[in-house]
């Protein structure tokens, strides 16, 4: 992944210092998102935390996630080594989720962004409400007409 463009309709990569164009598929901070920010992978993620899970674990703190959409979470974030499954040695198999290195680090950098969400929440909600109620007064005023 690299960040090669500079037109100047661009922004800058987080995560690079080239200027990369918001649609290109190679920009790392839009690949991040595009795979990571859906309903289930970042809590699965970040559940690990505090030490390995077995799947009904999973199953139990994350209701109502379905069977399907757990086992698709886990199985994304064990091919992009963020987890790894470790087999019981038991008779009955049960298989334990951890955090690999990369995995923590990833988590750690999670908790400043959501440091940053909280610091600003208020301020975020107040222009999502803002902007609701804008279009809602934009749609009933063109309904009038």
């Amino acid at each position: 992944m690299n960040c090669a463009s500079t037109d100047t309709d661009q922004f800058l990569c987080a995560t690079c210092t080239n200027r990369q164009s918001a649609t290109e598929s190679d920009c790392p901070a839009r690949w991040f998102f595009l795979h990571f920010a859906d309903k289930w992978t970042l809590p699965v993620l970040g559940l690990l935390n505090n030490g390995p899970l077995r799947f009904s674990q999973f199953r139990k703190s994350l209701t109502p996630i379905s069977e399907r959409m757990l086992i698709l979470a886990l199985k994304k974030l064990e091919r992009f080594s963020l987890i790894e499954r470790e087999e019981s040695n038991t008779t009955a198999a049960q298989a334990a989720y951890r955090l690999t290195p990369e995995g923590r680090s990833l988590l750690e950098h999670m908790g400043d962004l959501y440091l940053w969400m909280r610091l600003h929440e208020t301020d975020i909600l107040a222009a999502m409400t803002a902007d609701t109620e804008s279009k809602q007064d934009r749609k009933n005023s063109s309904n009038r007409r």
